[in-house]
């Protein structure tokens, strides 16, 4: 997404010209996430060095190194206060790499520590950044109005000029005359061929003809000039062609310029009518007293909808003009190899009954279904939706050739991050090194996320271990539940909180060097809030307490791509 050096002055971070910490920005594709962080060492070279920095518009590297042998520019310290974690690790570049975009790197996916981040010292003066343009009026649009029973209203042909302009950046509007300065005949007949019509009759200001708006009425209005100055060149067949001055004036409202244009007003294009559409369709029995998929035969049920989603209907698809062609082409749409037979529910009731059709109100949705000879797609067939002249008995029922499509896997739940809490206040805070594990998980297509906590069925010491150092300690000092220990989150807030399991039966094999070679349950449990596991990991040699901030971020692999979460991504978006 980008990049920059940086430095520290004070307690700030700030551009280092070109000299600093490299910083880079990395984002999703779909927008739905950035993260702000440093480049690792890892496989960094004086080649790489030379492309990095012609990258950030400098000519060359003059020298680099990495914060661990230099914290000129930002301390180590600095960048874990500031939660600047590497965000790009391993960049190679080829020998005959010329750009960064060349280059290959592991993008939120790393095993890097601050020390090892990347500053740089590049030849050259740090480039001036493009000057973010002043913001300034622009034409949005106009009409030619008249006052009708004291009401300013659309003239038609005739009537003052009322123009709409407005900023850029749009952080400003306005709506108002123009004033006749400069304008003249040829201006005239651009200015009515711009709004529409065929050129112009006649044209004047309010001062000499009050017939379409008064002064007066400018002004009770406040119609003040937005356009002055408006000059066309001869060669000029546009309005966009002339100069102009916008919220610029020395006019009066009586200066304010009407016209009577040739021609009609022109007819605005009419808002097409919102109709029926085909939204799917699917073959369906019974079951019991129960409707279901009924794979590759059954009725022919379909749902059509409006085009502006007002409305919708379920039913289905009469047999009137319906024969073995139109038969073909709906299986084949279905996702099946062809037909194998059909026909209508009158002599058929194996698939739905009549009587329950009308019991469930599956009345018919498609008729007249013509499919011509050429026909390959069931789009290419014309039908009367939602108007038709059916009984139940004529619904058409297909047996498909071929098995059934496979439907669409559910979305799984997936892990997503996981910290240690407990309650400061009433309110649920980190926990730093001790707290009652709370779990962060989402669907793989991304719709549900929810936060809950790990029950210690089938958790033990060496699954202690393993979490502590999945979320960045070294080791377990000791775990329990909160049955037994409710002084960092007790059950009785678990259950005003909303907290429930959402991790049961992790069970870590005894050769498991990480928390993801373990298997559980996720969502799924027979657990209640007393037995929601708290752990107090330690970190270092001599097994001090302490708080990795690095360790609380996760890599993942969430819909099929990388993504990097860190504990303090969660905060303000969990629901507790």
């Amino acid at each position: 997404m980008g990049a920059g050096l940086y430095r520290t002055e004070g307690e700030e971070i700030i551009p280092g010209g070109n000299a600093g910490v490299l910083l880079a920005v990395v984002g999703m594709t779909d927008d739905s996430q950035d993260s702000m962080g440093t480049l690792c060492d890892d496989h960094f070279n004086n080649h790489s060095a030379g492309i990095a920095c012609r990258s950030l518009g400098f000519d060359g590297v003059i020298q680099w190194g990495n914060v661990g042998n230099n914290e000129d520019f930002i301390s180590e310290s600095a960048l874990r206060e500031n939660e600047f974690y590497t965000v790009v690790d391993n960049m190679q570049c080829p020998e005959t790499a010329m750009n960064v975009t060349e280059c290959d790197a592991d993008l939120m996916d790393h095993n890097c520590s601050p020390y090892e981040s990347v500053w740089l010292e590049c030849a050259g003066s740090s480039p001036e950044p493009e000057p973010e343009p002043e913001p300034e009026w622009q034409f949005m649009g106009a009409i030619l109005a008249r006052t009708i029973d004291g009401q300013i209203v659309e003239a038609g042909n005739a009537g003052v000029v009322l123009i709409s302009v407005a900023m850029s950046d749009g952080s400003d509007t306005a709506f108002g005359t123009l004033c006749d300065d400069y304008f003249n005949d040829h201006s005239a007949g651009i200015a009515c061929r711009s709004l529409g019509f065929d050129g112009v009759i006649q044209w004047g200001n309010v001062g000499n003809n009050e017939d379409f708006i008064s002064e007066s009425a400018l002004r009770e209005n406040e119609f003040y000039t937005v356009v002055d100055n408006m000059q066309c060149p001869e060669t000029a067949m546009n309005v966009t062609e002339c100069d102009a001055d916008l919220m610029d004036h020395n006019c009066s409202p009586y200066e304010s310029v009407w016209l009577e244009c040739a021609g009609s007003s022109p007819e605005p294009e009419p808002e097409p009518e919102p109709e029926w559409q085909i939204m799917g369709a699917g073959l369906y029995r019974t079951e019991g007293e129960e409707i279901i998929p009924g794979g590759n035969a059954g009725v022919l049920l379909a749902v059509v909808g409006m085009t502006d989603d007002s409305q919708d209907s379920m039913g289905t698809l009469c047999d009137d003009h319906f024969n073995n062609h139109s038969a073909g082409i709906a299986c084949r749409s279905l996702g099946f190899d062809g037909v194998i037979q059909w026909g209508n529910v009158g002599n058929n009731e194996q698939y739905i009954s009549t009587n329950l059709l009308r019991e469930y109100n599956l009345d018919t949705v498609v008729d007249q279904m013509s499919c011509p000879a050429d026909a390959r797609n069931v789009t290419d067939c014309e039908a009367d939706l939602m108007d038709h002249d059916c009984s139940h008995y004529e619904s058409v029922w297909l047996e498909c050739e071929g098995s059934s499509p496979e439907p669409e896997p559910e979305p799984e739940w997936q892990f997503m991050g996981a910290g240690l809490y407990r309650t400061d206040d009433g309110e649920i805070v980190e926990g730093r090194n001790a707290g009652v594990v709370l779990v962060h998980l989402a669907t793989s297509d991304g719709t549900q996320v929810v936060s809950g906590t790990l029950c210690d069925d089938g958790f033990d010491d060496h699954a202690a271990r393993l979490a502590c150092q999945s979320i960045g300690y070294d080791d377990v000092r000791e775990w329990g539940n909160v049955e037994r220990n409710g002084d960092y989150i007790s059950w009785e807030d678990l259950v005003h909180y909303g907290l429930e399991t959402v991790v049961d039966e992790l069970s870590c094999p005894a050769d498991a060097a990480h928390i993801s070679s373990c298997s559980s349950q996720l969502i799924q449990h027979d657990c209640y809030e007393g037995e929601s596991v708290w752990l107090d990991c330690a970190e270092g040699e001599d097994g001090e307490d302490g708080e990795n901030e690095e360790g609380n971020f996760f890599e993942l692999d969430f819909k099929g791509v990388k993504v990097g979460l860190k504990l303090g991504d969660f905060r303000g978006r969990i629901r507790f």
